[in-house]
């Protein structure tokens, strides 16, 4: 019975874990968004071309 206890312990702590990569991923992908849409921003106005960040 403890042992079934500990693997429901560590299942829970991997859905966590798995949980916080999403946010992670959701939070880093909100990031570059946000940095595309500066760049496009700079893209229209003339003379900020050193914005632009390489492919």
């Amino acid at each position: 019975d403890e042992t079934k206890q500990r693997i429901e312990t560590m299942t829970l702590d991997k859905k966590r874990q798995i949980d916080s990569n999403a946010e992670l991923k959701d939070y880093v992908f909100k990031q570059i968004e946000k940095e595309i849409k500066m760049n496009n921003k700079a893209k229209e106005k003339p003379g900020c071309e050193f914005w632009l960040v390489a492919p």
